[in-house]
C-alpha cells in the first residue's frame, strides 16, 4: 500500500529545490533541455538508489521508501540543470 504521508521537511526539501529552479529559469529565461536533464538525474539517482539498498549500503527500513525523493531528485537535476547554464553563460561574457 502506498502512504503519502510525508514529514514536512520532505515537503520542504522539495519546495526549495523547486524555488532554486525556478529562480534560475526566470534569470535564463529559458527552460530548454531541463526535462530531458531532470529525467536523466532522476535516472541515475535511481540507480544509486537501487544500487545502495541493493549492496546493504543502506536500507528503508519496513518498506519506509520516501515516495517523494523521486520528484525532489527531478527538481534538483533541473535546478542543477539551470545554475550550470547561467555560470557558463557569464563566463562567456
Amino acid at each position: 500500500m502506498l502512504i503519502l504521508d510525508f514529514p514536512a521537511n520532505w515537503y520542504f526539501l522539495f519546495a526549495f529545490g523547486l524555488v532554486v529552479w525556478l529562480a534560475f529559469s526566470f534569470v535564463r529565461k529559458s527552460i530548454a533541455g531541463n526535462l530531458l536533464f531532470g529525467l536523466t538525474g532522476l535516472v541515475f539517482a535511481v540507480a544509486v538508489e537501487l544500487i545502495g539498498v541493493g549492496a546493504g549500503l543502506w536500507n528503508y527500513a519496513g518498506g519506509n521508501w520516501p515516495a517523494i525523493l523521486w520528484p525532489s531528485y527531478f527538481v534538483f537535476s533541473m535546478a542543477i540543470y539551470q545554475a550550470f547554464r547561467v555560470v557558463e553563460e557569464k563566463l562567456k561574457k
